[in-house]
């Protein structure tokens, strides 16, 4: 494969210092952040196979084991919904698609605390793992690019994916990829893009370019190079496989329904909400969240944002396996600084972060009365970030 980019390619030595680092390690655990999804855990698959190709063992921690065939290729695997972390204190941690301990649980905060060695990469804005960390969110010229100095953390928030960036590792590794990891890239890739509303599902539900995606050619040259490298039944698998909402059965589609219905804003109407308490009985029939119910979520909320032109936010807040959630998308880029109004003046431990237009928080309760409160406050907050 032969892919240019012309934004923010991994240079050289950067590359080179993530390849020695994993090449000296005993034994390597890749790390997915909490209710994992597509781009964390292709990722880490893509990592996992790069490091059999170095001669090292690994094994991938995540807690959904149901992403794109996952299950075929289970080999090194801890399930975390399932199973509890190892008790040995681990070699060399790698932190994919997340570099905040806001997206992990305590326990996983403390086993990679322990972790001799602490690498990451990453395209989120709110990291805080490691002082060791470069954050790029903007385009580099290639001379400045050249010039970065290598580091731990490499977080690179001006891609959309973390799976175009271990794209680009590999690419500047000159690594022949084979098709198995970009299928994995390309679902990452695809998932994340539809999430960021690069990606929209037409009415045969078919994933269709967005006009922001057509605004940004260096995306759009990445993700089209990728999928020309892909063979058709494959891409159509993959497809099929994220087209959650293709195959809702009844109850799913009631609960789809149902958001609709249930949804608030606040008084100046820029801010709308919906809150699933967690002891909400059709919520736990549905299991919860999962693919399905997260699908449903986040179609429910871009939905919202392009049929409402006064609506600028609009959150869900929900249970998760961890916790309570809010999960919010912004057509106006006000979601992380709608999180600092928040910790400023309401909530200065509010764990929260995420990309400007997309992102998430947890509290780690299940008490009803705690769950509702804290969503109250984050709604209060949007009351006055609005006005």
């Amino acid at each position: 494969m032969n892919i240019s980019f012309s934004a923010n390619p991994i240079n050289k030595s950067q590359a080179l210092y993530l390849q020695k680092k994993l090449s000296k390690a005993n034994f390597v655990d890749i790390i997915c952040h909490n209710s994992s999804d597509e781009d964390t855990v292709a990722c880490a698959r893509a990592l996992k196979w790069l490091l059999i190709k170095l001669n090292k063992e690994s094994r991938i921690i995540t807690d959904n084991i149901d992403t794109f065939e996952l299950k075929k290729d289970s080999k090194g695997l801890i399930d975390l919904s399932k199973e509890s972390l190892p008790t040995t204190k681990p070699d060399t941690v790698v932190c994919v698609d997340f570099s905040s301990f806001t997206r992990v649980k305590e326990d996983v905060k403390k086993y990679i605390n322990s972790a001799k060695t602490i690498l990451c990469i990453d395209h989120h804005c709110d990291g805080d793992i490691s002082d060791n960390i470069r954050e790029i969110n903007n385009c580099l010229t290639p001379e400045e690019i050249e010039n970065l100095s290598p580091v731990d953390f490499y977080v690179d928030s001006s891609a959309k994916s973390c799976s175009s960036i271990v794209l680009k590792l590999f690419q500047t590794l000159k690594i022949n990829i084979p098709n198995k990891i970009k299928e994995l890239l390309f679902c990452g890739m695809t998932d994340d893009l539809r999430k960021n509303e690069y990606l929209k599902y037409n009415e045969t539900l078919t994933p269709v370019l967005t006009e922001k995606m057509m605004n940004d050619k260096i995306t759009l040259n990445i993700y089209k190079e990728l999928e020309n490298e892909i063979l058709p039944k494959r891409k159509n698998d993959i497809i099929k496989h994220l087209n959650v909402l293709a195959s809702l059965n009844q109850d799913e589609k009631k609960f789809q329904e149902r958001l609709f219905k249930d949804m608030k804003t606040t008084k100046n109407g820029k801010f709308a909400y919906v809150i699933i308490p967690p002891n909400d009985e059709q919520w736990h029939k549905l299991g919860g969240d999962n693919a399905k119910t997260s699908g449903i979520m986040g179609n429910f909320r871009t939905t919202v944002l392009d049929k409402n032109k006064y609506i600028d936010s609009i959150a869900v807040f929900y249970q998760d396996k961890n916790g309570y959630r809010i999960s919010i998308h912004s057509k106006n880029n006000n979601v992380i600084n709608l999180f600092n109004h928040i910790k400023e003046t309401l909530n200065p431990d509010l764990q929260a972060g995420g990309h400007e237009d997309r992102g998430g928080g947890t509290i780690l309760s299940f008490d009803q009365d705690v769950c509702i409160d804290w969503a109250k406050k984050i709604i209060a907050g949007a009351e006055t970030f609005f006005l």
